[in-house]
C-alpha cells in the first residue's frame, strides 16, 4: 500500500537534535490535544498484560493530529516497573511483545510521515537500570528501525553523580531521552521543564548557551566538582570523550579520580588545542590549569559581561 511507502521523519542526535537534517527543538504537548504554539501531541495506548488492545479512540485523536500537522509521539504503557511487575514472567512479557508488534503492523504504517516516536518507558529507572536497558533493547527490536524510541527518565531526589552513572552512553546512548528533576544537564528534552532538545510538557522554549566546558565523568562521587561550576557544561564519558568533546574549550577533570586512561583522554584533548582544569589538585599535566585560576578568571569575565550590559541598558534608555 502507498502508505507503506512514506518514510517518517528522519530523526538524529548527539549534542543537538535533528530533524530531516535541521537543527531543532521541540514543544511536545504531554497529551493528545496540543495548542498551536506546540509542535507535537504524545497519544497513549495502554499496553499491559491486561489490556484488551482496543485502541480506536486513541487513532482517531491521532488522525486529528495529522490533520493538523503536527508530530504524533506515541506512549506504550507496558506497566514496567509497577506492582508485581518482574522481568521473569513469561507470560506478560509475551503480551507485551502482541502489543507491540499489533502497533507496528496496524497502527503505524498509518500515521508513520508524522510519528516523531515513541515512549515505550516513564519514569525512574534506579531499580535496575541495565535491567531497564536490556528489556527495552529487546522490545524495540521488535519495532521499525527508522522509528525514534524516546524514555521519560525521572531523577527526582538522586545526587548528580548518581544521575551521569546512570546515564552512561553503554546503557542509553541509542535512545532520546526527556530527563526529569535532574541538578545537571544532559543532551535530552526536559521532561517537566525546558532542555537542550526542547521540551515535554508546559512551558516555553528560550535561548540556549552552547557549551563550551567539558566535563569528564569519573568512576567516584563528584559531586563536589560539579557544585561549584558556575557556566553551563556537557558531560564526557571516557569512552567516548573524543567524539563527544566538538566545540569544546576546556575539560574540567577531579584530580582525584583521574587514571590512565582518563589522563590518556586530556593529553588527547590539549594535543587537539583544548585547556585542561584540574579540580582538587593537580592532575601533572603540562600546561593545566588548576580549578580555582580558572573558576576567578570565569567570574571576572562574568562581572565584565554585566558591566557592558548595564552601559548598553543606560544607553538604550537614556
Amino acid at each position: 500500500m502507498l502508505y507503506q511507502e512514506i518514510a517518517p521523519p528522519e530523526i538524529t542526535f548527539n549534542e543537538h537534535l535533528y530533524i530531516d537534517g535541521k537543527k531543532r527543538r521541540l514543544k511536545i504537548f504531554d497529551g493528545p490535544n496540543p495548542p498551536d504554539s506546540y509542535d507535537a501531541g504524545i497519544i497513549k495506548l495502554s499496553a499491559r498484560p491486561e489490556s484488551t488492545l482496543n485502541w480506536e479512540e486513541e487513532i482517531k485523536a491521532a488522525r486529528v493530529l495529522l490533520e493538523k500537522n503536527k508530530y504524533i509521539i506515541w506512549e506504550m504503557d507496558l506497566g514496567l516497573f509497577e506492582e508485581g511487575f518482574s522481568f521473569d514472567d513469561g507470560l506478560a512479557h509475551n503480551s507485551r511483545m502482541v502489543a507491540i508488534t499489533q502497533f507496528k503492523e496496524e497502527v503505524y504504517p498509518h500515521f508513520k510521515s508524522n510519528t516523531g516516536g515513541l515512549i515505550p518507558f516513564r519514569g525512574a529507572p534506579i531499580q535496575d537500570a541495565d535491567a531497564l536497558s536490556y528489556h527495552l533493547t529487546l522490545y524495540a527490536h521488535q519495532l521499525d528501525d527508522d522509528l525514534s524510541i524516546i524514555l521519560l527518565l525521572d531523577f527526582s531526589g538522586l545526587s548528580p553523580t548518581k544521575s551521569a552513572h546512570l546515564l552512561h552512553p553503554k546503557r542509553f546512548s541509542h535512545y532520546l531521552l526527556g530527563i526529569k528533576g535532574s541538578e545537571i544537564p544532559f543532551n535530552a528534552f526536559g521532561y517537566g521543564k525546558e532542555g537542550k532538545f526542547g521540551l515535554i510538557g508546559d512551558g516555553d522554549l528560550g535561548e540556549i548557551e552552547e557549551e563550551k566546558v567539558g566535563v569528564l565523568v569519573p568512576d567516584g562521587n563528584f559531586d563536589d566538582l560539579l557544585s561549584e561550576i558556575d557556566v553551563p557544561y556537557r558531560l564526557l564519558y571516557e569512552d567516548f570523550a573524543n567524539t563527544s568533546w566538538d566545540g569544546l574549550d576546556v575539560i574540567i577533570a577531579h584530580a582525584e579520580f583521574v587514571n590512565v586512561k582518563a589522563k590518556r583522554v586530556l593529553q588527547g584533548f590539549a594535543a587537539a588545542g583544548g585547556d585542561i582544569v584540574a579540580f582538587g589538585g593537580s592532575i601533572g599535566l603540562d600546561g593545566e590549569i588548576l580549578f580555582q585560576d580558572f573558576n576567578a578568571k570565569t567570574q571576572r569575565r562574568k562581572e565584565t559581561q554585566r558591566g557592558l550590559d548595564h552601559q548598553q541598558e543606560k544607553v538604550l534608555y537614556s
